[in-house]
């Protein structure tokens, strides 16, 4: 589950099957990512690394975090 903040928005992304996305919050969502929408934009282009980001607080991950170890994890929503 993604939390944008500035602006405001909420996505599920259930990576199980073929995949998904949709708007809105889950009730229990596996990992929690949380990050401005520039932030998240860097990420889906590559041009920020998720460890770096969460080291400098830019990137908050609750629940399981080794979703967001992976290496370019976000080249797939691409």
């Amino acid at each position: 589950q993604f939390e944008i903040t500035n602006p405001e928005a909420h996505f599920i992304v259930d990576l199980t099957g073929d995949g998904e996305v949709s708007e809105g919050v889950s009730s229990a969502p596996d990992t929690t990512l949380t990050l401005s929408d520039d932030t998240l934009v860097a990420l889906v282009k590559q041009q920020a690394d998720a460890r770096d980001l969460f080291l400098r607080s830019d990137l908050r991950v609750d629940g399981a975090i080794d979703h967001a170890h992976k290496p370019g994890f976000m080249k797939d929503f691409v």
